[in-house]
């Protein structure tokens, strides 16, 4: 729970309650998600995240904010893959300035600035975490 407070900000707007977590361990060899499933976990009008994996060596999520909200997140210390999967917004990395949008697939380097903005359509994300410091 202390690492996924790290990763998100724990100001309330994204739920990070433990039953919202299932933490899966380094000892998952394999395991199969339904993707439907997975966005009801984070349906609604509020900011949530969910994550549903995961392991040694990385761990996944999905993150929503809806059209308006705030993305409070903070830099990760782990390197992040981001895949668009419903929705539209603009990206800030280290200043830069990206719209993305369905099947858009964004790379963040571990402790790099970044955040969604202008969300002009419910914005759900897959999150995908590398280990603690980055890939090496």
């Amino acid at each position: 729970m202390e690492e996924m407070l790290d990763r998100w900000d724990s100001s309330g707007t994204i739920d990070l309650s433990i039953k919202n977590l299932l933490s899966l361990g380094s000892s998952i060899v394999w395991k199969i998600f339904n993707l439907n499933e997975l966005k009801s976990k984070v349906a609604g009008n509020q900011p949530s995240i969910f994550e549903f994996l995961r392991s040694s060596q990385m761990s996944c999520a999905l993150y929503r904010l809806p059209v308006g909200a705030k993305d409070m997140q903070a830099p990760h210390l782990e390197d992040e893959l981001y895949l668009v999967l419903e929705g539209r917004a603009v990206l800030s990395i280290d200043g830069q300035q990206q719209e993305v949008g369905p099947g858009m697939v964004m790379f963040v380097g571990a402790t790099t600035e970044h955040s969604f903005f202008n969300i002009t359509e419910d914005l759900t994300l897959m999150a995908m975490f590398g280990p603690a410091g980055g890939m090496r």
